[in-house]
């Protein structure tokens, strides 16, 4: 085959993978309960690009009001169940 047709194949495909890297989103999920004094730090030094999910699981403190005024995305769960806190995060995505 001739080098030319190989060579904007991969130029085409270079280009293609260019489209795909700037779509890809970053989903961030943190299951926390009772993290008022560590989620703020922690949701302010995700990537401004990442989409944060916080699952509260049996949180008596404020750790979902805070985690709102980050911008993330909560969901708040009354059981103490980390596994299924990180599951419910993973159907929102």
């Amino acid at each position: 085959m001739h080098l030319g047709v190989e060579w904007r194949r991969f130029e085409l495909y270079l280009k293609l993978y260019d489209v795909i890297i700037f779509c890809v989103k970053t989903h961030v999920i943190i299951a926390a309960k009772n993290e008022q004094r560590h989620v703020g730090t922690t949701l302010a030094s995700l990537p401004g690009d990442a989409m944060p999910i916080v699952v509260t699981n049996g949180s008596s403190d404020s750790t979902a009001e805070i985690s709102e005024s980050f911008g993330a995305k909560v969901v708040v769960r009354e059981e103490p169940s980390k596994v299924a806190a990180i599951q419910e995060g993973v159907r929102l995505i």
